[in-house]
């Protein structure tokens, strides 16, 4: 083997390590993003779905009590309603 052979050979078995320990860097770094976004995907992401849904169920759920004014009117007219607020089937209603 040549002098020049050599360093030939050296310097493939040498990019091939490079090559190696980058590819490895490459695939640490891809399945650390991926183990993140599962993270996000599977825990935290359904947390902020759960407390989405939760607000929406508890604002739903309390009805309001609408009064209507002393002269009456008709049930969709806001002037029928003190504060001008026309009842929803949840809300109580004084009349």
């Amino acid at each position: 083997m040549c002098n020049s052979d050599r360093h030939s050979f050296f310097y493939i078995v040498l990019r091939k390590y490079y090559n190696s320990i980058l590819e490895d860097r490459i695939l640490n770094t891809m399945k650390n993003k991926l183990y993140s976004i599962n993270k996000i995907l599977k825990g935290d992401f359904l947390s902020i779905i759960f407390l989405i849904i939760s607000g929406l169920l508890y604002t739903n759920s309390h009805a309001a009590v609408i009064t209507s004014t002393p002269s009456g009117g008709l049930w969709n007219n806001t002037a029928t309603w003190i504060g001008g607020t026309i009842p929803v089937s949840v809300d109580d209603v004084i009349i």
